[in-house]
């Protein structure tokens, strides 16, 4: 009977880790997103201080988040994602519209790839 229960406690922490680390990932990939959408926004609009302000802050979110993301997901992926929004910033700094726009959208799938990847469906699962 012992055995039962210490069976069932590791089953809800191994439920729980996973709860944990899906609704983690969403809302990371909801404050950075919400972070880049406005530093487009900016940036298209031409306001390049407050679009490189914006950029900065998605990039201090994402650092923070990464810490405890290299727990649940790839580091590589992780890697890519801190370069490109790095470069990103860098593009707003320089207003440079073309790498912005290239790491703007490179950027935005790799976070909505990494949100997916966590989706509990079949296809992540096998």
């Amino acid at each position: 009977m012992k055995r039962i229960w210490i069976a069932l406690a590791f089953i809800i922490f191994a439920l729980s880790m996973g709860v944990f680390e899906y609704v983690y990932v969403k809302n990371t990939y909801e404050k950075c997103m919400d972070n880049i959408e406005k530093c487009y926004t900016y940036f298209s609009s031409n306001e390049y201080n407050k679009a490189y302000t914006e950029c900065k802050y998605a990039e201090k979110t994402w650092n923070n988040s990464s810490k405890i993301l290299s727990i649940f997901l790839v580091h590589s992926q992780l890697n890519d994602i801190s370069k490109n929004i790095d470069e990103l910033c860098d593009s707003a700094k320089n207003n440079d519209k073309k790498q912005f726009n290239t790491c703007y959208k490179t950027t935005k799938r790799q976070l909505l790839f990494v949100k997916k990847s966590e989706l509990p469906d079949l296809e992540n699962i096998l």
